[in-house]
């Protein structure tokens, strides 16, 4: 049917493919990038229970990586899961300025995934009833100021649609090249914080975009075409410096 091909037409090119971090091509990418690295570091944004951060530290156990995880009881749960000298967590969001704001996760599921900053990505893209916890905003070029952190090797960023504030509250670093990689996703989420790839595009001039395939491959975005760049599905999105 039209459909089938529409769906494998889409996984061709890097959509759709979220099922298995063999499918969506991020363990093999990761493998890539930070094995045999000396003096790495790595912010990972939006940490969950850490299951980025420990795939990083398997792969790579001398990595520095401070990790940011707004959802209390989420955070505690990291916390316990990855205790080592060289990973540091904040309970704190990040976006593009330092306030409080309501984060909300399933009513009946706290510390979920898919918890966002958009009441609307739990209530109509997931259609169920929401719980809100009040959280603490940071920028990230104040934490990285503050914490006299030179450079990042890569900047993973899964926020459930505040992908974009995360890095406009990093555009010091962005603009002056101190961001080797980003990772981030991008997908339905997107529709409801009204933020299109041409938003990322216009940000990051300095990058050169990707999306990442089963396995590891990329995909070079060579060129903003609409057609070809607002799909709102997942996505691994991938920016390294020119």
């Amino acid at each position: 049917s039209t459909q089938i091909i529409n769906q494998l037409s889409l996984r061709s090119i890097g959509v759709l493919n979220s099922q298995n971090s063999y499918l969506s091509g991020e363990k093999a990418w990761l493998q890539e990038q930070i094995a045999a690295k000396d003096s790495l570091l790595i912010i990972d944004v939006g940490a969950n229970v850490g299951n980025y951060s420990k795939e990083i530290l398997k792969i790579n156990p001398k990595a520095i990586i401070y990790a940011f995880e707004p959802h209390p009881e989420t955070y505690e749960v990291l916390k316990k899961n990855i205790v080592a000298d060289n990973f540091i967590a904040f309970n704190f969001g990040v976006g593009d300025r330092r306030e409080e704001l309501m984060l909300y996760d399933y009513e009946n599921e706290p510390g979920s995934e898919h918890a966002s900053l958009y009441k609307s990505v739990i209530e109509d893209l997931r259609k169920s009833p929401s719980k809100a916890n009040k959280v603490q905003i940071i920028k990230l070029d104040d934490f990285l100021t503050e914490q006299k952190i030179e450079y990042v090797h890569l900047l993973k960023i899964d926020t459930e649609g505040n992908e974009y504030k995360v890095l406009l509250g990093a555009k010091d670093y962005l603009l002056n090249n101190r961001i080797q990689a980003i990772q981030f996703e991008f997908n339905e989420m997107n529709v409801i914080s009204r933020t299109f790839f041409k938003d990322f595009w216009d940000l990051l001039p300095n990058y050169n975009f990707y999306r990442l395939l089963p396995g590891g491959g990329l995909i070079h975005i060579k060129e903003y075409r609409p057609v070809e760049c607002e799909i709102f599905a997942f996505q691994n999105i991938i920016a390294t410096l020119k």
